[in-house]
């Protein structure tokens, strides 16, 4: 058992007034004399003890700096996404006012296509009349007289589909309006003349001069008899005919200020 003595020499206690580094002192060279004094196996403790502290004081530094890194880069990536979000945000919010106004002007500009279709459709068929009759009544012979013009068959123009909308979703969607869409077509319109003529000749003829008119195509002889009217003998005709659009060159345009004379 140890004994240590923890009275100064003078017989005083150390913490009373003798100097505490030679009490520190005297408690080392006691421990110094019990690790000679005791077993073999007990003298590599305090190193082995030291090692120990000293492999945990590493470890806890290391989890220490790997912590703090660990915290410190999670930081800086907060703070980069934190600048991203806010300039994402700021985008969206601008970009925004911008996509509505787009969207608002297509919206504006589908109307108008709408509306100029159907004025197209309107413009491009009112005047199938006025060419008709005028090539009909502009070739017929001499001695050549119509008693009926009429109507057989009309297929109104199909003005071709818009499909922007579909095109700017893309995908399936855009194939399918392209497969469903009708191919534009132009106005058709078919036509009989019934006429009385004195001459043959001229009959083939008036169906020459029809067929060459940038109007007036598939010009066909229906049926022709010989009829009696006012003790004479003519030739009675059926003629089928159809309007054509024809070539922009072929029309003669005047002038506004000539019209309204």
């Amino acid at each position: 058992m140890i004994e240590i003595n923890l009275l100064a020499p003078n017989g005083e206690q150390a913490g009373a007034g003798g100097s505490p580094f030679a009490f520190l002192g005297k408690l080392r060279r006691a421990k110094a004399d019990a690790a000679q004094g005791g077993d073999a196996e007990d003298a590599p403790l305090p190193e082995a003890r030291r090692g120990i502290v000293l492999a945990a004081a590493a470890v806890v530094a290391v989890v220490t700096l790997a912590v703090g890194g660990g915290w410190w880069w999670q930081g800086q990536t907060v703070a980069e996404l934190d600048a991203k979000l806010k300039a994402e945000l700021a985008d969206s919010a601008r970009f925004s006012a911008v996509i509505g106004e787009q969207r608002a002007v297509i919206a504006k500009r589908d109307s108008v296509l709408g509306q100029l279709a159907v004025i197209r459709d309107i413009d491009g068929t009112r005047f199938i009349w006025a060419h008709v009759l005028d090539e009909v009544s502009r070739h017929l012979p001499a001695y050549t007289w119509l008693t009926s013009v009429s109507q057989t068959a009309w297929t109104p123009p199909v003005a071709p589909r818009d499909t922007s909308k579909a095109a700017r979703r893309g995908g399936d969607a855009a194939k399918d309006a392209k497969k469903k869409a009708p191919a534009p077509t132009e106005a058709a319109m078919s036509f009989q003349l019934v006429g009385n003529t004195a001459d043959i000749q001229a009959l083939t003829r008036y169906m020459r001069d029809l067929e060459s008119s940038p109007f007036v195509h598939n010009v066909t002889l229906n049926r022709s008899a010989v009829v009696v009217i006012d003790n004479r003998e003519v030739t009675e005709f059926t003629i089928d005919a159809q309007y054509q659009k024809p070539d922009p060159s072929a029309i003669t345009t005047a002038p506004v200020t000539l019209s309204v004379r």
